[in-house]
């Protein structure tokens, strides 16, 4: 059970990093992100918002 809190916490925390790291999308987004990642054990669910974000990240750029 520990192994997996400890792949759990690493997976959370790149997903964190990631979103962190993405340009285009404001602060208030990044923290909407943070919040719900915190509340949502549902890292499957967390990994589809953060590719949304980079879609829609890619959608302003053009």
């Amino acid at each position: 059970m520990q192994r997996n809190f400890e792949s759990y916490e690493a997976r959370k925390k790149q997903l964190q990093n990631e979103v962190n790291g993405l340009t285009y999308i404001s602060d208030l987004e990044k923290q909407n992100f943070q919040n719900e990642l915190e509340s949502n054990r549902d890292l499957e669910q967390m990994e589809i918002k953060k590719e949304a974000l980079i879609t829609k990240i890619k959608k302003m750029s053009h």
